[in-house]
């Protein structure tokens, strides 16, 4: 498809934009330790790190100045808004005082008073996780609006420019640029600049910024629109502040971007401006790379190449789409807003809303449409190309807005380890040692993670092919790779349980044996390879994995467990020391069942004797943390005061760092501080709790987090066609719970969920009738007897309480405690016994697998 049908959708827009509307009126406060403007790419990041948008210039992630100034000139005088344009001679000025920041998941909104007139500047960049094509854009627009607070009317005229930093981060390099008005829109025409290296080096960077490409700064020809471009930035800027207009010249006279720093300005006459508000000016800013990436040393092409061939036809439909973007920015933002509040408060809230745009931003598509790639560039930790373990921390945020955006992230990787290069039986680490060039380790080497890895990609995959979007032929991908995802599998079998010595992601801390989290990892992959075979019909690939993985965490929960008994050493053996067991997420994500809920409480109980003022350390070796393995433990807490506690730090820690970079996921739990990593894709794992609370393919619309627990419910259980289905108990007299063919309107097939105080998901399941004076809780025996009964109470002993976890198309039910190394998922027989019982795991026949329907 071309880009003619869309083209026909955003001609709708007005091209006297409206400024941005928002569906959700407010939003939640904080103060970023740094503001995302323009962040769609790898290439396209542009931040404000200071607490007002105007004293300090923009900065791309790493850090370099991506010089872009406003300035609003009211009644004569010069306020500038953006930027640090005043640290020139260019007038009499005096900066405007910012009032308010708004931060939503797409947008940045500023109100900056310049005397008597309020100018709202809103950055909005997109996030379109539905559509690879808009996706793909590497723009973003600024609107600007003014309007009188003092009840009169004031003439005001707004410049904005961008310096030529925009085309290369090496400021001794020579810049050359063109100016273009040769792009028709709704309304009229562009005026735009384009600005590049004059001898660019394509598919190579200089301090992270590409050193090809073309810089596009471009707006409507309109409301007495003036223009100036290539003259000294102090020079075109002076210019305004004492006429209110530019020249319409430009200089050509190309040379190194810090000689003078040429900027290119565009200014507007708003007019008089009283106590409605002005026409608003919109923007467009970005950088486009025709062909984006090398894949084996070919040239690939941006995504968006696909449809608009060159610069001008994607500029002119991004600016035409604006009010469908603005429409579909103000969707996603409520959608976001209201589900992370309803989750955990405005504290999530606004930890979400600053991650959305920078999780993004470490990605970009490239591609066919046949089969688009999510490329992703690791970003200040390294320059790598496709990390596996960035991937897999940033996925919650895929998983949660588009389970179809992890496929197209995991292709590139699957396309190469099946090609033959890759000659090792794990999983590789990455595509490429430095971005964009996709070279791979054709000699099997590169940063060696052989049980990580391994265990990410079948986690990853598994999280794809259980996710409610998953594409219809999910199966079809699954099966064409199931070759490659069993090797891993394999691998993981033998190499798992005892992990000799070697890095995790968090390889900043040093290699290490035995690590209780690592072989918890990689239970959880072989586990999910059981769910892969079972889900391609290999049966009897799904009954081993799973056995082996059910095995080896009985194991695992024994071995890593300190010699207290109250919570899980950072590796065997290693008495009193502690980590954060934040590969359990994946574990309750995918609804596994492999970690006993006991053992989660034990964490949970360990976590609030070691939280910090700004969270949870890493582990026992330091105060520092992740922020995105603090979010992974959050969501697969059962007690909601230690989810709640640790999302409070990380909003405190947002709010107050002293280290203003953008959303750094390394830093320390008792000062704040960053310890080095900033911008990276890795934020995306702040969607952790929203992606635990998707209902998974198949599953009825209560889930354990919104079980009615004023309702009843009758209990079905699967794997058992033709006969006996319906949980059930026989009248006073005996305390058996079995299975019966239908409900008999006793009551006894009917269960009450009665929710225990202060856990999450866990429940004292209770008989709603038929047993008037007798025992109604039901309940499981200690280690010794696997059959399930009933009980006249909760004895606190774990047994009377059930946690109810997705699986599947159904739920496994599991006694919350009071049977550690013992077997644990509620279960049934084939025909011929109706006896309910518990089983060791969840071995893909159906029968530990359970519906509820409110009756």
């Amino acid at each position: 498809m071309r880009a003619l049908s869309l083209l026909a959708l955003a001609a709708l827009s007005l091209v006297q934009a409206k400024p941005f509307n928002e569906k959700r009126s407010t939003f939640a406060a904080v103060r970023p330790p740094s503001v995302p403007l323009a962040v769609r790419s790898p290439y396209v990041s542009t931040w404000s790190a200071s607490d007002s948008l105007v004293g300090s210039w923009p900065r791309f992630w790493t850090g370099s100045i991506k010089g872009w100034s406003a300035i609003a000139r009211v009644d004569g005088k010069g306020y500038p808004l953006m930027g640090d344009p005043a640290q020139d001679p260019i007038g009499t000025t005096s900066n405007a005082v910012q009032k308010s920041l708004t931060i939503t998941p797409t947008k940045s909104i500023y109100a900056m008073q310049a005397g008597p007139v309020q100018v709202t500047l809103t950055f909005l960049s997109p996030i379109e996780p539905q559509s690879p094509q808009l996706q793909s854009i590497p723009l973003s627009y600024l609107q600007i609006q003014a309007v009188s607070t003092d009840g009169g009317s004031h003439t005001v005229q707004i410049m904005v420019d961008i310096s030529a930093e925009w085309a290369n981060a090496d400021s001794s390099k020579v810049a050359s640029w063109a100016v273009d008005n040769s792009v028709s829109v709704t309304g009229g025409n562009l005026q735009t600049f384009t600005i590049q290296t004059q001898s660019p080096t394509q598919f190579s960077e200089s301090g992270d910024y590409p050193n090809w490409g073309t810089a596009v700064w471009s707006t409507l020809n309109a409301n007495g629109l003036t223009w100036q471009s290539g003259d000294n930035a102090s020079t075109m800027r002076a210019a305004f502040v004492s006429n209110g207009q530019l020249s319409n010249l430009n200089n050509a006279n190309f040379r190194a971007i810090n000689n003078g720093w040429p900027i290119f300005g565009f200014s507007n006459n708003l007019g008089s401006v009283g106590t409605s508000s002005s026409a608003t000016l919109t923007y467009v800013v970005g950088h486009v790379r025709p062909q984006a990436i090398t894949w084996q040393g070919s040239p690939v092409n941006a995504y968006w190449m696909n449809f608009w061939s060159n610069w001008q036809g994607l500029v002119q439909f991004f600016y035409n789409d604006l009010a469908n973007a603005v429409n579909r920015a103000n969707s996603l933002d409520s959608k976001i807003a209201d589900a992370a509040n309803a989750a955990n408060g405005q504290n999530y809230e606004a930890i979400v809303a600053l991650a959305a745009r920078q999780a993004f931003g470490g990605t970009e598509f490239v591609g066919s449409t046949s089969e688009p790639w999510l490329m992703l560039k690791e970003i200040s930790s390294d320059g790598n190309m496709q990390t596996v373990d960035v991937i897999y921390p940033a996925a919650p945020v895929l998983y949660y807005l588009n389970g179809d955006l992890l496929r197209h992230i995991l292709n590139p990787l699957v396309n190469y380890m099946s090609s033959g290069l890759w000659p090792q039986s794990y999983s590789a680490h990455d595509l490429g040692s430095s971005y964009p060039n996709a070279n791979g380790h054709n000699d099997g080497g590169g940063e060696l993670m052989p049980v990580e890895e391994s265990a990410n990609m079948l986690i990853l995959v598994g999280m794809y092919l259980q996710n409610p979007s998953s594409q219809s032929d999910a199966k079809a991908w699954a099966t064409s790779h199931y070759s490659l995802f069993r090797g891993w599998a394999e691998f993981l079998v033998s190499h798992t349980l005892y992990p000799d010595n070697q890095l995790t992601t968090d390889d900043f801390a040093g290699p290490i044996s035995n690590a209780t989290n690592l072989a918890l990892k990689g239970i959880i992959g072989i586990g999910e390879m059981g769910r892969i075979a079972n889900f391609v019909g290999k049966t009897g690939d799904a009954l081993h994995y799973s056995s082996v993985a059910q095995q080896y965490s009985t194991t695992w929960n024994a071995v890593s467990k300190d010699p207290s008994g109250q919570y899980l050493n950072l590796a065997y053996g290693d008495t009193n020391s502690w980590s954060l067991k934040y590969n359990a997420f994946p574990d309750r994500l995918l609804g596994l069942g492999l970690i006993p809920a006991a053992t989660i409480a034990l964490e949970d109980s360990k976590y609030k004797t070691v939280m910090n003022t700004y969270g949870v350390p890493l582990d026992v070796r330091h105060t520092y943390t992740k922020v995105d393995w603090e979010l992974w433990t959050a969501a697969s807490a059962s007690d909601s005061s230690v989810r709640q506690s640790i999302v409070d730090g990380v909003y405190k820690y947002i709010n107050t760092s002293p280290s203003r970079v953008p959303f750094s996921d390394w830093y320390d739990t008792v000062s704040g501080s960053s310890n080095g990593f900033q911008a990276r894709p890795v934020i995306g794992g702040m969607f952790s709790i929203l992606a635990q609370g998707l209902n998974k393919p198949g599953l009825p619309a209560a889930t354990p987090s919104s079980i009615d627990t004023s309702k009843t419910y009758r209990i079905t259980v699967g794997g058992r066609s033709g006969c006996n289905t319906i949980l059930s108990v026989a009248s006073c007299g005996t305390n058996k719970v079995d299975l019966f063919s239908s409900d008999d309107g006793s009551g006894r097939q009917h269960f009450q969920f009665v929710a225990v105080s202060g856990l999450t998901n866990v429940y004292n399941i209770k008989v709603a009738g038929g047993r008037d004076g007798c025992n109604t809780f039901l309940s499981s025996a200690s280690c010794g007897a696997d059959l399930v009964d009933l009980f006249g109470s909760d004895d606190g002993s774990g047994r009377q309480r059930w946690v109810v976890s997705p699986s599947g198309s159904g739920f496994n039910v599991q006694p919350y405690s009071g049977r550690a190394s013992c077997n644990t998922f509620l279960s049934v027989a084939s025909c011929g016994s109706d006896l309910v019982d518990l089983y060791s795991f969840d071995d893909a026949s159906g029968r530990q697998q359970f519906t509820l329907t409110a009756v």
